[in-house]
């Protein structure tokens, strides 16, 4: 649900409810539990447009209401339901058309979120959530050529995205992301051929991780159980070429 007011020309305010639920894993319920865990939202910000709306900007705050967190836990190896979390944080964007070749956006997202465990009067970070996600996006396209009495046309982009430190623990943090993701394509007639190219840095990072005790001593009081951090790898560099027919 939406509600929207025009404060003056090119600016525009709203305010937005909404009510979902996400499921729960079935194996995990207790006899007498819902086998789903309810989620309310609410945002509300501005948008506003310049230059004949070649320029359009926004900007929200917004606050997510999850009455059971689902979090990792190494013990029984899997997800388990822990109490209701909260998530609240500023979405803004920036999009720019200045030619009809170019468009670029960038969009910025600050994210806290913490739930409630089974202890009364404890909370803590949901794991693997970027407090700070940028993603800034160029590409150009249009007639490059003529050949043969038809247009050439051309496409070309690049994609950088900036994933900030993650919380694995209140105390443990990942390190901080930053991948770049590269594309261009020629289209002849009904003819297109393309590359995409994804993590072109080539950084090892972690697409998700987890603390949890691993290590185990063989013999009684030799060493402590001591726990690491699990990570499941992100996808390498990769390269993509595509070809396409248009009827």
């Amino acid at each position: 649900m939406t509600a929207e007011y025009e404060i003056a020309e090119g600016l525009i305010s709203s305010v937005s409810y909404g009510e979902g639920f996400r499921s729960l894993d079935a194996e995990r319920l207790k006899d007498g539990d819902r086998p789903y865990s309810k989620v309310r939202s609410v945002e509300a910000g501005a948008r506003a447009r310049w230059l004949g709306q070649r320029v359009t900007a926004t900007l929200a705050a917004f606050e997510t209401w999850v009455a059971n967190e689902l979090v990792f836990e190494a013990v029984t190896g899997g997800l388990e339901t822990q109490n209701a979390s909260t998530r609240r944080g500023l979405i803004g964007s920036v999009l720019v058309n200045p030619v009809p070749w170019l468009l670029a956006s960038s969009a910025l997202t600050v994210t806290r979120a913490t739930f409630a465990t089974q202890i009364a009067g404890v909370a803590h970070y949901v794991p693997n959530v970027p407090p700070v996600v940028l993603r800034v996006d160029a590409t150009i396209r249009g007639a490059i050529a003529e050949f043969h009495g038809k247009t050439v046309r051309g496409r070309a982009g690049v994609g950088y995205t900036f994933l900030g430190r993650r919380h694995l623990t209140d105390a443990i943090q990942s390190d901080a992301n930053h991948v770049v993701n590269v594309g261009a394509s020629l289209r002849y007639d009904h003819v297109e051929i393309g590359i995409d190219a994804y993590n072109v840095l080539g950084p090892r990072y972690a697409d998700e991780a987890e603390v949890y005790v691993s290590n185990w001593s063989l013999r009684p009081g030799q060493q402590p159980a001591s726990s690491a951090t699990h990570f499941t790898a992100a996808p390498p560099r990769t390269v993509l070429g595509t070809f396409s027919l248009y009827f």
